[in-house]
């Protein structure tokens, strides 16, 4: 149905696994979908349940996404994108949707609503 990229900010160099470990995150989406080994069970969780119902949702930084996705998302970041079918890029959650959104629960409450739109 939906194929849904979230867009962290900034660049993730060799050492971001260590500054992650102590606590640091490069943004909002990342405090949302990391623990400190990676993405977090509630991420995983949500995902797995979002891929029953047909969608995909992945995360990139943007210093590694691909063109499209770099140019859909540019200065915007951290974001959510869904491409169509079409091929079509669009904005589905912006910063600040991911700014409120305190916990994988409430970013998935945002992001079911913003799909009934689709």
């Amino acid at each position: 149905m939906a194929q849904l990229t979230g867009v962290y900010r900034g660049k993730r160099g060799v050492l971001y696994p260590l500054a992650r470990f102590l606590g640091f995150r490069s943004c909002d989406l990342a405090a949302i979908t990391e623990s400190r080994r990676g993405l977090s069970q509630a991420w995983e969780t949500m995902i797995a349940t979002l891929e029953g119902e047909g969608h995909t949702h992945t995360v990139v930084s943007s210093a590694q996404a691909s063109p499209e996705i770099s140019l859909a998302s540019a200065g915007r970041e951290p974001c959510v994108l869904i491409t169509h079918d079409s091929g079509d890029i669009a904005m589905i959650v912006d910063w600040n949707d991911v700014a409120l959104a305190k916990d994988v629960a409430s970013y998935e409450r945002i992001l079911r609503s913003k799909l009934l739109m689709y």
